[in-house]
């Protein structure tokens, strides 16, 4: 076997760093977990449109030093990516470029970016604190200084998967972590040092350097059952990493399961950050107690650090949107694989658990008789999939419609393409049409093509008068054909 020489080039370093993160990790929650100012503010939502609206100044807002946690219907995160210019009652709205921390990571500081035409991170020079209470996030925002720029929000939705807390030997004991075999020729190589961010030995490395599938792995008891939804992994200390795994599970420790996609076949999870933290997150998620993780290829040696994320499967779950998806996907995954199940419901947003179907009559493009039956806003849940089925129409139009179409004084269509490739993912946006603006507000929307239809992740309008639009298909047929060659024709007196 192959010698693999592993030195820290600064022991003082590695204490210090080892204090910091314990220290960090042990600190009192109440600080910042009690001691925050809320932020309730729906004109930070990433949907809504501030053209022509009174803007939002972030430094009247907050008071430097000061945490703040953001709730309400205008969203309760920031967001991760660029929102639109002109979005969130401001002129350069404001996102993270990062990601937010997992709960066993404590404080962090991540960059504030603020979106300035077609520069994504303008303004880039300020710095923001966040720290995961595991339900919420609280923020320290620096002292903005424009008052152009202000801070996004948005809902975040689905399971709230918090860490189960590997990265903590209180939470899950040494006896709790166990491999397939350690690399005894060097100390600290021990499955209980392959914990997130562990700097008091080398992580779990394995005994051998073989690269056969399921030869090597690095198990995790998490002590009772979890609807697991996601995992992150670092690399080992120094330059030996994992970079490719596999995750299996199970309940019993007797009987396991290799995480498998919608057809049937096994997950192979590609690492990009080296020594750094890669998130993981399980399209289907799955209940388990026991959690192995094989190391499938590697840079120098198999070495791994790890973290689990999950809801304890008697924990109350928050709300019943999320208790319906979650049941719907452990169903989806405990469902045998057959031709017909990988054919229809390849992907979890795909199946018939997870959308709801939009199928009025007065959804139609060019229904214009119904009476009043209350608009999206009142109608709609922000985050959940839809298709457009029935009287409706199958799809969105691609193209401006009139407004005052589909009964609704806004018309809403999609403003960019549909996804070509079977089970292809676009993220897009929706357009609502009114008094000759084809996009008088807007917002992000991400479409998937489901091999036969699309569903639709949409959220509330930002306006009461708002409705989503259907069609039959697209190209447009006749009728909508018509519709779209009136409005491209360079009539600008024309009023639709």
């Amino acid at each position: 076997m192959g010698k693999l020489s592993i030195v820290w080039s600064d022991r003082s370093n590695q204490s210090s760093l080892k204090k910091e993160v314990k220290e960090e990790f042990h600190k009192p929650r109440s600080r910042q977990c009690s001691n925050h100012d809320i932020i309730k503010e729906p004109n930070r939502s990433v949907s809504f449109n501030s053209s022509g609206a009174e803007t939002v100044c972030s430094k009247e807002n907050f008071i430097l030093g000061r945490w703040i946690r953001f709730t309400g219907s205008g969203g309760t995160v920031i967001p991760d990516n660029p929102p639109q210019p002109h979005h969130c009652g401001t002129i350069n709205p404001g996102w993270i470029k990062g990601g937010h921390p997992s709960e066993s990571e404590g404080v962090v500081n991540r960059q504030l970016c603020f979106v300035n035409g077609d520069d994504n991170c303008e303004f880039d020079s300020y710095e923001i604190s966040i720290r995961n209470f595991g339900k919420y996030y609280v923020y320290r925002p620096p002292n903005i200084t424009k008052c152009s720029l202000g801070l996004c929000t948005k809902i975040l939705h689905g399971c709230f998967y918090k860490p189960v807390g590997v990265a903590s030997s209180t939470i899950i004991p040494d006896r709790q972590m166990t491999a397939s075999s350690f690399w005894k020729e060097k100390i600290n190589c021990g499955a209980m040092y392959g914990r997130l961010f562990n700097v008091s030995g080398f992580g779990w490395c394995a005994g051998d350097n073989r690269t056969t599938d399921k030869s090597n792995w690095l198990q995790v008891d998490l002590g009772k059952e979890f609807y697991v939804g996601a995992v992150a992994t670092q690399g080992g200390a120094w330059r030996s990493y994992t970079t490719d795994f596999k995750l299996f599970y199970s309940s019993d420790e007797g009987t396991w399961q290799a995480y498998q996609n919608g057809n049937g076949k096994e997950v192979e999870f590609h690492r990009k950050k080296g020594l750094g933290v890669d998130r993981h997150k399980l399209r289907i998620p799955v209940v388990a107690r026991y959690i192995r993780f094989y190391p499938t290829k590697h840079i120098l040696w198999d070495c791994l650090r790890v973290e689990v994320y999950g809801i304890f499967k008697g924990e109350l779950i928050l709300s019943k949107y999320n208790e319906r998806i979650l049941k719907c996907y452990t169903a989806v995954s405990s469902v045998k694989v057959n031709a017909k199940t990988t054919k229809e419901h390849h992907e979890p947003e795909c199946h018939p658990c997870v959308y709801r179907k939009l199928n009025e009559a007065y959804r139609y493009w060019n229904h214009t008789n119904h009476p009043y039956l209350g608009y999206d806003k009142d109608k709609l849940t922000n985050g959940q999939w839809y298709r457009f089925t029935g009287r409706a129409g199958v799809m969105m139009a691609n193209y401006c419609i009139p407004h005052l179409s589909c009964n609704a004084h806004m018309a809403g269509w999609i403003n960019g393409s549909h996804p070509m490739r079977t089970y292809q993912l676009v993220s897009t946006t929706v357009c609502f049409h009114w008094n000759q603006n084809c996009c008088y507000i807007s917002y992000p929307v991400e479409i998937m093509n489901c091999k036969g239809f699309y569903v639709y992740k949409l959220q509330k309008p930002g306006d009461s008068r708002a409705r989503h639009c259907g069609v039959k298909d697209s190209p447009p047929p006749q009728g909508e054909t018509e519709a779209r060659e009136l409005l491209l024709k360079p009539d600008t007196n024309r009023v639709l």
